[in-house]
């Protein structure tokens, strides 16, 4: 019996692991959730600079290859992802984080009555050095 251990401890380390991917899932479901939502502000704040005539090159930082990496980045990388390691968050019991998303920003629009700004309103002076 030398070296087994002892069944409660066997039990608490089990209890850790378990708790460690289940915390570790939520983590990529936030990811999964967040980098679309930057990628969609970054394509309205693209097309928003296009509505208004705004030519890029006057920015000081210009990221290459936009608006295509962006539209490509939304759709290849996260399929990928989602086929090769990520397949288990969507199975199952793990759609409830997209739902709980999905509530809370629709619950936010109701409840501040705010509206999608159209790209030819965004303001891009305000804050800008002359």
């Amino acid at each position: 019996m030398h070296g087994e251990r002892p069944p409660r401890l066997l039990f608490e380390h089990h209890r850790r692991l378990l708790t460690s991917c289940f915390h570790d899932v939520w983590i990529q479901l936030g990811v999964y959730i967040t980098w679309p939502c930057i990628l969609v502000s970054y394509l309205r704040f693209y097309y928003g600079l296009k509505a208004q005539g705004i030519d890029r090159s006057e920015f000081a930082y210009r990221a290459p290859f936009q608006p295509y990496a962006s539209i490509f980045d939304a759709h290849f990388p996260t399929v990928l992802v989602i086929l090769f390691s990520g397949f288990k968050l969507f199975v199952k019991d793990h759609w409830d984080a997209i739902l709980i998303f999905a509530i809370m920003f629709c619950g936010y629009k109701l409840y501040h009555k705010s509206k999608l700004v159209p790209l030819s309103d965004i303001d891009f002076q305000t804050g800008r050095r002359e």
